[in-house]
């Protein structure tokens, strides 16, 4: 379980810094590089869709990362084991701008 840190300024679950999810889903099949992966659980902050955490509990802080970056040194599983992790990209305005900074190649 990791803590969750948003720079995805325009994502519908990015709640002042943090992720409102409970859990995300970190896509990059095959990446070498941090810019390679993208947050796949990104939804447009128009689409305004529910969230499993509330305001007060934003930032969530046992939130579950499933991660398909096979090369990733936390990657444990499809499971991310990073106590923290940061998804960048404050101008991203889908789920292809977004990535897992957090990604480290093993």
């Amino acid at each position: 379980m990791s803590r969750i840190s948003c720079e995805v300024y325009k994502c519908n679950y990015n709640y002042d810094g943090g992720c409102r999810l409970g859990s995300i889903k970190i896509d990059g099949d095959a990446a070498e590089i941090s810019a390679e992966t993208v947050c796949d659980s990104y939804s447009d902050e128009t689409s305004r869709g529910c969230v499993n955490c509330t305001p007060s509990d934003y930032a969530c802080n046992n939130s579950e990362v499933e991660c398909d970056a096979r090369e990733c040194l936390y990657n444990d599983r499809c499971l991310c084991t990073a106590d923290r992790i940061n998804v960048g990209n404050a101008e991203a305005c889908c789920c292809d701008e977004t990535e897992c900074m957090t990604f480290k190649k093993s």
